[in-house]
């Protein structure tokens, strides 16, 4: 690419009526034409047009001059594959392109990228772009040859400002992200702090839980263990299920009391609005599929069992049980039969609306009994699943724990070539539970520097700020040489955006790149006079190993010529 080939590619994002507008424009310009359709057959939506109007990502070059060597459409949707990750399903896809120049043989690719818009989810966004420059990586290698480097250049909307610390932007200019930041939106609803010197989650705090009408049973569960679950009311369910007009209250819950959501609602979790921390659970197998759901769920928030809190939740009203040690408070509940007089020592829920008095009985058919069973039971599975636990059991000490078995040991398996769709598969649940998202392509520079040459790329009513980006791998084999100059001000646009001078709330970014030529046996292209770039300390070069022999030479001549002088005037005084 040089100043020469302007204009080159295209990078389009919501194409609609592909086939009778651009395909048409494009082919008459001498341009092949790419594209990615938004929505795939394997994540079919009903809130999609027909595939005419569907848009699409587009990528467009002129056919003299490069050669296409693969096109790769992103369905973004697969970030969703599992019941937990709802929330990824956006119907947002991207497109790499490998193409070849034709006068130099200069391979590289092309990726054009449409992120998802919403500002509360950039952990969707975040691990959006770590899938779509992971294939690009994977893609490069394919196309690597002879220790020639395959540049990535990623453009599009990318929705995301360019914020530091965290989000798309870290992403690509320091080529990682924080990762407890970017997962922080979610977890903070639940958790404490994040201790970040250390490796993965440290969970400081306790979780906090809003469950769904119908978990009324896990609800129990998880107050039994010492969790706080607050319980969806039946008032709250009718006005979700059949006021669609008015705000949903339990995600309201969920944002004043920070709590995580857990529902056996597939459709609620994927709404709009939804919470992102949220926990998709299943009920079709009964008892067994909830406590299943249960264990998962402690796994995946790292829950930390702690013995001495089990039966401390009311299991009615999720209030804190407290030993009653008034004797007054506990004479007035024997006369008014709310306790035996046996009742010692006396608890009571601390709730304003509930008061429920709990006492201590050993026999298992009692209500205490058969609460501690359960208790008892529920934690024996956990530690079975590998759910940790304190070592301090309290009222549960002496209970026979199994920890999961040993892992067998490894035994050594034939190397075989890495399969791609394994390497090209994401695992978003592992992403946001590592303390660094990396860029598997590295650093990345914006062709536009935020600020100084672009103030803004999209503008409303509403909002002003850049959304979109054109970057360049940061390994000095790309060069910016320019870019074409936007408005700075709102006044230089003519007013809000679109308008006949912009017919789009977005602006266009054009950049010219260059590859730099290196020498292909230098990384950094190019040596110094005296190769002491590529020397290691310690070791002369030919050059100087000539001179110092030429010196030592001179050296040794000399010396010679004193000694044989020496020698003379030793003979002729003994002559004499």
């Amino acid at each position: 690419m040089s100043k020469n080939s302007i204009p080159t590619i295209y990078c389009l994002q919501e194409v609609d009526r592909y086939s009778e507008i651009y395909s048409a424009t494009f082919s008459s310009m001498g341009y092949t034409c790419a594209s990615g359709l938004r929505g795939s057959p394997s994540s079919p939506s009903s809130s999609l047009p027909p595939s005419p109007l569907r848009d699409r990502c587009l990528i467009s070059w002129p056919t003299s001059t490069f050669t296409l060597l693969k096109s790769l459409p992103l369905d973004l949707d697969i970030l969703s594959t599992s019941p937990n990750l709802k929330s990824f399903r956006r119907n947002n896809v991207a497109l790499i392109v490998a193409l070849k120049d034709n006068r130099s043989g200069k391979i590289f690719l092309v990726c054009c990228a449409h992120v998802y818009w919403n500002p509360k989810f950039e952990d969707v966004k975040v691990c959006q772009v770590k899938y779509i420059v992971m294939r690009c990586k994977i893609l490069a290698e394919e196309f690597r040859s002879d220790g020639g480097g395959v540049e990535v250049i990623v453009g599009g909307d990318f929705n995301s400002l360019p914020v530091e610390n965290g989000g798309v932007y870290s992403f690509f200019k320091d080529g990682k992200a924080d990762a407890v930041r970017v997962r922080g939106r979610c977890y903070d609803y639940f958790y404490g702090e994040v201790e970040e010197g250390m490796e993965g989650l440290k969970v400081e705090g306790r979780p906090r839980y809003v469950l769904d009408f119908t978990l009324n049973r896990l609800c129990r569960w998880l107050r039994l263990l010492g969790v706080d679950a607050a319980l969806e009311t039946e008032e709250e369910e009718q006005v979700r299920c059949k006021r669609k007009d008015l705000p949903c209250p339990i995600f309201e819950r969920c944002r004043k009391e920070r709590r995580a959501l857990i529902t056996t609602s597939s459709r609620l979790i994927g709404r709009k609005e939804c919470p992102p921390a949220a926990f998709l659970i299943g009920t079709s197998g009964g008892s067994e599929t909830v406590e299943k759901g249960l264990i998962k769920l402690m796994k995946d928030h790292g829950v930390v069992l702690r013995p001495r809190e089990f039966l401390t939740v009311c299991v009615k009203c999720n209030g804190k049980i407290e030993e009653v040690v008034d004797e007054g408070k506990i004479k007035e509940a024997y006369s008014a039969k709310l306790a035996p007089k046996s009742a010692r020592p006396l608890f009571k829920c601390d709730g304003a609306e509930c008061g429920q008095f709990y006492w201590w009985n050993e026999r298992e058919s009692s209500s205490a009994g058969r609460a501690k069973s359960m208790c008892a039971g529920l934690f024996q599975r956990c530690v079975k699943e590998g759910v940790k636990y304190e070592e301090d059991l309290g009222l549960f000490a002496g209970l026979e724990l199994k920890p999961p078995p040993p892992p067998a040991p490894a035994v050594a398996a034939p190397k075989r070539r890495p399969d791609p769709e394994a390497l090209a598969r994401p695992n978003v649940e592992e992403w946001l539970k590592s303390k660094e998202l990396i860029n598997d392509c590295g650093k990345f520079i914006s062709a536009y520097e935020p600020g100084r040459d672009v103030k803004f790329t999209n503008l409303t009513r509403d909002f002003r700020g850049t959304l979109d980006y054109i970057f360049v791998q940061d390994d000095g084999r790309v060069k910016v040489e320019s870019v074409l100059p936007l408005p700075l001000t709102l006044e230089e646009t003519g007013g809000f955006l679109p308008s006949m001078a912009w017919p789009s709330d977005h602006l266009p970014l054009s950049a010219v790149l260059s590859f730099v030529e290196l020498d292909p046996d230098h990384p950094n292209g190019g040596h110094k006079e005296d190769m002491s770039c590529c020397r290691p300390k310690g070791i002369f070069s030919m050059f100087e190993m000539a001179e110092m022999r030429k010196e030592w030479q001179e050296k040794h001549k000399l010396k010679e010529k004193e000694e044989e002088e020496k020698k003379k005037k030793e003979d002729e005084e003994e002559e004499e």
